[in-house]
């Protein structure tokens, strides 16, 4: 009896650490599916439908059919006075929010909110989400934003203003010009596509 109960006791000490095996195994292939099968499975194409322009060289292109010479100051003055939801549009189409969707199987649409700074302060705060590839902008707060980012209406100008947008935008944030905060889990954040667009964004990944 004695040497039965021995054996019982060793055969229940070898199960336990085969089954927490078992469990972190389990683990891990969900949290790859969430992460890499949801990433896949969850993207969307960008709606060919919506054109997202420049506003900065459609103030450019004024300029040249009134035969007005450029003057970069200037224009950027415009395109402060005129500054409205077309910008982050444009901008946020630029660092590839547009690939952001949903997680698998959830409604949860990806939220952002963008905050211009003026000399330290809060100058204006608009909000986007994407609903199937396409950027909806409003001016305003969001509730359950994602990311926040926040840059001033000049950086986004000067953004607009260059060839290579990508590389502007990566020396801006390595630079502080240009933060971006992350609100949402790392979970959350990895099934709505944000990683791979925060390292498209700044060359880094995110810790």
């Amino acid at each position: 009896m004695v040497n039965q109960e021995v054996l019982v006791k060793k055969e229940r000490s070898f199960k336990k650490p085969i089954i927490i095996i078992l469990m972190v195994l389990i683990i891990a292939i969900i949290l790859f599916l969430i992460f890499y099968l949801g990433a896949i499975f969850g993207s969307v194409q960008v709606n060919p439908s919506v054109n997202y322009t420049n506003p900065v060289i459609e103030i450019m292109n004024e300029y040249k059919a009134r035969n007005i010479s450029i003057n970069q100051s200037a224009i950027i003055d415009q395109a402060e006075e005129e500054f409205d939801e077309s910008y982050i549009d444009f901008v946020l189409f630029a660092m590839g929010a547009w690939k952001l969707h949903n997680p698998p199987l959830s409604k949860e649409t990806p939220k952002i909110e963008f905050v211009m700074i003026d000399s330290g302060d809060v100058e204006e705060v608009f909000n986007a989400e994407v609903i199937e590839g396409t950027i909806n902008t409003d001016k305003g707060m969001i509730s359950n934003e994602d990311i926040v980012i926040r840059t001033t209406k000049k950086e986004v100008i000067g953004a607009m203003l260059v060839e290579d947008m990508e590389d502007y935008m990566e020396k801006s944030v390595r630079e502080g010009r240009t933060t971006i905060e992350m609100i949402a889990n790392k979970v959350k954040l990895g099934t709505k596509g944000y990683l791979q667009m925060y390292q498209d964004i700044t060359g880094e990944e995110l810790i």
